[in-house]
């Protein structure tokens, strides 16, 4: 008889414990994933380079550089992951996060991870990802030498990769941007010389073409009233 009442409270414990398990797993249904969906994508990711401090330079390297990263909309219901960090709302304030990260080189896509916090019924669900690119930062664009050239001169475009390039490098290559600048410079000049010769020759081609169509039409007119005089006079003599 004990044997029976074991099996049947094993039976039954087994038959409860797969009904809570579903229960558990099903809550996250589709429906209520969408509304975390959503929430996931009012956050919004802004990062702006900032030029290191003098103290930063010596800290680290003079070829590395900061960017303020800055995170909105984080709520209770989501944590984010970046690489090997995880933040929290509890790491936020009022659901902004600010941080400030080191890179040694840029022009590459850093990945955002938004998941479905512990306490909502989607935990740990991957709710969206968020692809940020991180641009590269060109010291040699704050010089003076590229005050007013960052876009005439491609050494001094700021998201460039100089890694590599010394300062003789850049001195050869901010030379090669003047010669190609003035180069440019003088053809646009000569090409409005010419479009304003064209223009001249337009006009004056205008001009001589309404003045012969002027000449025309006198020359036409004066033929008539002479051959007018001249029928007059001749029926004057028969008379």
């Amino acid at each position: 008889m004990k044997k029976k009442y074991f099996l049947l409270i094993s039976i039954l414990f087994v038959v409860f414990f797969n009904i809570n398990v579903n229960a558990a797993t099903d809550t996250c249904t589709t429906e209520i994933k969408k509304e975390y969906q959503t929430i996931a994508d009012q956050v919004e990711v802004k990062i702006k380079f900032r030029q290191p401090t003098q103290q930063e330079l010596r800290d680290y390297d003079s070829l590395y550089y900061s960017y303020d990263l800055t995170i909105n909309n984080i709520s209770t219901d989501i944590y984010l992951v970046i690489g090997t960090d995880v933040i929290t709302y509890d790491r936020t304030k009022n659901g902004t996060f600010t941080s400030e990260s080191y890179y040694k080189t840029g022009g590459y896509t850093s990945q955002i991870e938004i998941y479905a916090a512990s306490n909502t019924k989607c935990k740990g669900t991957l709710l969206n990802t968020i692809k940020q690119y991180v641009p590269f930062y060109n010291p040699y664009s704050d010089r003076d030498e590229c005050k007013g050239h960052t876009e005439e001169y491609p050494i001094c475009k700021r998201d460039l990769d100089v890694y590599d390039i010394s300062e003789t490098r850049f001195q050869e290559l901010l030379k090669e941007g003047e010669a190609k600048a003035k180069e440019k410079a003088k053809e646009e000049t000569e090409d409005k010389k010419d479009n304003a010769i064209i223009n001249v020759l337009k006009y004056c081609g205008i001009v001589i073409v309404v003045i012969a169509i002027i000449a025309l039409c006198v020359i036409v007119i004066d033929n008539r009233n002479k051959a007018k005089k001249r029928a007059k006079i001749d029926l004057e003599v028969k008379k």
